[in-house]
This record gives C-alpha cells, sequence and structure tokens, in this order.
C-alpha cells in the first residue's frame, strides 16, 4: 500500500518566519534595554534645549513659568490721541436768583397808600417803599393822580401799572378823600436806587386816606438818573415838580 505524500513547509516559508522572529525579537530587546534617559523615552538632558535649538515665537506663555523674570522698565508714553468730537449742547437750566442789580429793562409793581384822621390842614401820613432789588441807577420819579394825564415814561393805568426804562411811576387810586398833596420823592437812602418815599396831606380836619400802585423798571444804563421829588394836589390834572 503506497503512503501519502507529507507536507511540510517551505524553504521560502521557513526563511521569512525566521526573519520576522528576528525582528521582533530585536524590537523587544531595544524597548527592555533603552537607558531611562534616552531619546525613546521622551525625556531630555538637562540643558539640553538652548536658545539656538529654539525657533523664534514658537513657543506659548503657558511654557513658561511666571515670576522667572524682572519686569523690564516702563516705556515711553504714546502720543495723545486725536480730540473727540464736540458733544451736544445741553438744556439751558432754569434762571437763577437776581441778587444783585436788578436786570436793564425788568420791571417791578406793588402798591403804596396811608391813611389818618387830622385835625387841621397840616397834617399827613408817609410812608416808605421799598423795590426789594436795587436798581442799577436812580429812577425819573413820576406821580400820575388820580384822572390825570401820564407822562410819556408812564403808559399805564393804576390798574395796570407800567414804567418805562428808567422811571418809577406812582399810579394814585380813585379811593382818597380830604386829601391836598401827594408827595413822592427818594427813599432815606439818598439815592432812589432801593425804593421811593411818600406823604399824603390833609386839606383840612377829618379822615383821609390815599391808597394806588407803582411800577418801576430798571434803565438801560448804569449812569445817574433820578430826578426832584413829584408833588401830586388831589384832583389835579398832572403832576408837578418842586
Amino acid at each position: 500500500m503506497k503512503h501519502p505524500k507529507r507536507l511540510g513547509p517551505s524553504p521560502a516559508m521557513v526563511v521569512a518566519c525566521l526573519a520576522l522572529g528576528i525582528a521582533l525579537a530585536g524590537t523587544s530587546y531595544a524597548a527592555i534595554t533603552l537607558p531611562k534617559n534616552s531619546v525613546g523615552t521622551k525625556q531630555l538632558k538637562k540643558n539640553a534645549v538652548i536658545s539656538s535649538k529654539v525657533k523664534n515665537r514658537s513657543l506659548l506663555a503657558v511654557d513658561f513659568k511666571s515670576g522667572q523674570l524682572p519686569r523690564g522698565a516702563q516705556g515711553p508714553a504714546g502720543s495723545a490721541g486725536p480730540t473727540g468730537a464736540t458733544g451736544a449742547t445741553g438744556a439751558t437750566g432754569p434762571a437763577g436768583p437776581i441778587t444783585g442789580n436788578l436786570p436793564a429793562g425788568v420791571t417791578l409793581r406793588g402798591d403804596w397808600g396811608a391813611e389818618g384822621s387830622s385835625t387841621g390842614s397840616s397834617d399827613y401820613r408817609g410812608s416808605t417803599v421799598m423795590f426789594g432789588l436795587r436798581l442799577p441807577a436812580a429812577p425819573t420819579r413820576d406821580f400820575i393822580p388820580d384822572g390825570g394825564v401820564p407822562p410819556a415814561g408812564c403808559p399805564g393805568t393804576p390798574a395796570d401799572p407800567q414804567a418805562s426804562p428808567g422811571h418809577l411811576c406812582v399810579y394814585e387810586g380813585g379811593n382818597h378823600a380830604n386829601v391836598s398833596a401827594v408827595v413822592i420823592f427818594e427813599a432815606n437812602s439818598g439815592d432812589g436806587r432801593y425804593g421811593f418815599d411818600f406823604e399824603v396831606f390833609a386839606a383840612a380836619a377829618g379822615n383821609y386816606w390815599d391808597y394806588g400802585t407803582y411800577a418801576v423798571t430798571a434803565p438801560a444804563a448804569t449812569g445817574p438818573a433820578g430826578s426832584p421829588e413829584q408833588v401830586g394836589p388831589a384832583a389835579a390834572g398832572t403832576a408837578s415838580a418842586r
């Protein structure tokens, strides 16, 4: 009986297997026997990396330990930047209080009056009216008796007193009796810039009274003005100076 032919690796197969075994054995040996500080373990010798071996600007800030180098000197100040655009104008604020002279052209208005009981024609009553604000110059004083024709500087009435710049206009009201004259003159301050005085004279014994309104407007100029005292007889058509 004939036996079958036994199969076995060819010579080429044997050579290939031997070569593979040697290669694998060499790698294992290298992995086992490489020194601790060799390149194969990804470690460098101390001081092995120097400046000449580092590419400029190739490292990041996180690669450096903070506080190792001293802070450098402060650099020079840069040039001033361009001026910014002008902002929008703000809203106008409210007018402040008047603490000095009454502004030119501004008018003050008020009342005046006196009453009394006389024993004869020599009795009178008087008082002072203060403007509250100083005029820049003394005004021209004008008295307008009840029913009288006002001068050009006093274009008003007792119910609506008016005064042109630089004028004090004293208007007599309609309710008066037993009055012979009303005198208007500068206040005791001496220049008429602060107010005016007035006196009401009785015509005979008995009760008498006189009331009215006034307006004064600050002059445009600050130079001296003023006028003599003004006398207004009761029931007279115009005021006269004395």
